[in-house]
């Protein structure tokens, strides 16, 4: 299942906009990174994906942009949110 299709419900059910970014050579690693941005006039939410790294990060913006560096200038911190919750189920070395 794709990001688009996993969160299609922002589009369907709350009439948000979705838009998608890739970039080729991200960073000069030649791996390819991936933006999808669910966005309306109140903001945007992105979820950015560089799979040759294992990363995925969430971001929020006050406009969707075609530039990536405004897309993912202010990351949300997942954990800081319900965080009981997180410390309950987080491995322990």
């Amino acid at each position: 299942m794709t990001i688009r299709e996993r969160f299609d419900f922002l589009v369907s059910q709350y009439g948000m906009n979705y838009g998608q970014l890739t970039v080729d050579d991200y960073c000069g690693s030649g791996g390819k990174a991936y933006a999808h941005s669910f966005y309306n006039e109140s903001g945007c939410f992105t979820i950015f994906g560089f799979p040759a790294k294992g990363e995925l990060e969430c971001f929020v913006s006050d406009d969707y942009d075609a530039n990536l560096n405004v897309l993912c200038k202010q990351p949300v911190d997942v954990r800081a949110i319900e965080s009981e919750i997180w410390k309950k189920h987080a491995k322990r070395g």
